[in-house]
């Protein structure tokens, strides 16, 4: 099968030729649909050596499928079924992966994989999709569970007003999200301006350029200061902007 292959830094992937793969016990094999590209795997193709990533390795970890084998211990799955994947792979018999939380399994690993054609994974990572959802949306699980988390984690209340740096993937989700679960103001704020309208179709009531007046604007935007601000870009000195954007012990 083809894939995109990780040979070394500063090279960009290789498109080659891989062996197909064969199902585990407990995995299935699928036929990959759509995958994102996160800005984790260019983090990867920079520094692999943390992340224990070596020359061959392929990558992509959002991504769904349909099944075309089904290992003989995988359970609750058949050939057909149309799935998003759990990019977390927890050793499945730990406290943390029996309730469903393979992120704290002292063996979890961040599985590869979605950029070839096929793809094995452990059944328990696979979500079956309604017949309702495209594939092309199921590979978005996952940057959208991160997002729908950060929602949670935050405290967020119906009728906050919530400010949003950053208008990458997870920043435009996280405006998503918040509008969806009561928001009464969501302002995204970016450097470029060529992300506005689809923040704005998806859910923010406002967009404002970084700049010196950053947290002026938003309050301008906002209505008042911000009772929220998530920084969804991970660049130095953006904490600081979010502190400085937000109320008092917000």
């Amino acid at each position: 099968m083809k894939a995109a292959i990780f040979d070394k830094v500063g090279v960009p992937l290789r498109i080659g030729t891989v062996p197909d793969p064969t199902p585990a016990p407990d995995e299935v094999v699928l036929r990959v649909a759509a995958c994102g590209i996160c800005g984790s795997d260019l983090h990867i193709t920079e520094d692999p050596v943390p992340f224990g990533i070596e020359a061959g390795f392929v990558l992509g970890h959002e991504f769904s499928g349909d099944i075309v084998a089904v290992g003989s211990e995988a359970k609750g799955l058949r050939i057909g079924d149309r799935v998003a994947v759990v990019p977390m792979r927890g050793c499945g018999h730990c406290e943390a992966c029996e309730r469903g939380d393979p992120a704290r399994c002292h063996e979890m690993e961040l599985i590869g994989g979605g950029y070839a054609q096929y793809a094995t994974v452990a059944a328990r990572q696979c979500h079956i999709l309604s017949d309702d959802v495209a594939l092309e949306d199921g590979a978005l699980a996952e940057p959208l569970s991160v997002a729908l988390h950060c929602i949670v984690r935050s405290g967020m209340k119906p009728g906050d007003r919530v400010a949003i740096l950053g208008a990458g993937p997870i920043g435009l989700l996280v405006a998503f999200w918040a509008r969806r679960m009561g928001a009464s103001r969501v302002v995204v704020a970016d450097i470029h301006g060529h992300q506005r309208e689809r923040a704005l179709a998806l859910g923010a009531t406002g967009f404002a350029l970084s700049g010196e007046k950053l947290s002026e604007n938003l309050t301008d935007l906002c209505g008042g200061a911000p009772d929220i601000v998530f920084e969804c870009v991970g660049k130095r000195g953006l904490i600081g902007a979010a502190v400085e954007a937000g109320p008092l012990q917000g």
